[in-house]
């Protein structure tokens, strides 16, 4: 087998037909699931074990920039916005997480997902490489890597890939975006 990585860890490796998480070949099953349409942390553990009765075995979450980080500075992973019992109920039923923080989401909500403050404290185009842009996003992305980074694949959770990955997967979200930090 040839399997492909990234130099930094052999948990997570692919080829062109699935994903290789810790020596074991992954075809990925995915549902879409956004919890904060389902602001109920308590009911996503019975989600979680519906999408597994379904023949799933992982699932796509967006996270919603503009309710994770409401104005400059203020950054909450409480309640409805948290991903710890996201992240602990799809431990408990096996499921994987692919996750796709954005900040540019879509996913058919204003602005699309980017939290409305930006909108007027950013004078350079957003969605490139402009640094206020730039400036803009840091707390939020830094706080998804905060949350995320003791439920990697690498640390024994359910979230594929590491925070490197999530910042490729902004990077790759938006083909105008540069990421600058890839390393963390």
């Amino acid at each position: 087998m040839d399997f492909t990585g990234n130099g930094r860890t052999a948990d997570i490796l692919w080829d062109k037909y699935s994903l290789m998480i810790r020596g074991q070949r992954v075809f990925i099953h995915s549902g879409e699931f956004h919890t904060f349409r389902l602001p109920v942390p308590g009911l996503w553990l019975d989600i979680l074990q519906k999408v597994k009765a379904g023949g799933f075995n992982a699932i796509s979450v967006y996270t919603h920039m503009a309710l994770i980080n409401p104005s400059p500075g203020v950054v909450d992973f409480n309640d409805y916005r948290a991903l710890e019992p996201l992240y602990e109920a799809a431990k408990q039923t096996g499921i994987w997480i692919v996750l796709r923080p954005g900040p540019y989401i879509n996913a058919e909500t204003t602005a699309g997902g980017i939290a409305h403050w930006i909108t007027s404290e950013v004078a350079g185009e957003m969605r490139t490489n402009a640094t206020d842009w730039h400036a803009a996003w840091q707390d939020y992305v830094q706080g998804i890597i905060t949350e995320t980074a003791p439920y990697q694949v690498t640390q024994g959770g359910p979230v594929i890939g590491k925070p490197a990955l999530i910042m490729l997967y902004i990077n790759l979200s938006d083909s105008r975006f540069i990421c600058s930090n890839s390393n963390r």
